[in-house]
């Protein structure tokens, strides 16, 4: 729905990252994944710098959204009821 509405306005230009606002880190959205599978103890606090990796990773990873208050980014599901479908499909 929000990309048909998207391709709709002739005014819509440049990229948009479909995503809600406000940005999680990396943990916290393990967090909220691990919440919902009613599993939180699965998910421990860490630091990226902290572990050893075969290639380097960012410490942020959040996308700029400057259409963020664009109409059409309303329709977007909320990361905990995409969570629930994507938990009950899985299940």
């Amino acid at each position: 729905r929000v990309i048909w509405a998207l391709l709709a306005d002739e005014g819509a230009t440049g990229i948009f990252h479909l995503h809600h606002p406000p940005f999680l880190s990396r943990y916290e959205q393990a967090q909220a994944v691990a919440r919902e599978l009613g599993k939180p103890e699965l998910v421990r606090a860490g630091r990226v710098v902290d572990k050893p990796a075969r290639v380097p990773r960012p410490t942020k990873m959040n996308l700029a959204n400057s259409h963020g208050d664009h109409p059409a980014m309303r329709l977007l599901p909320s990361m905990e009821d995409t969570l629930r479908k994507l938990v009950r499909r899985a299940g």
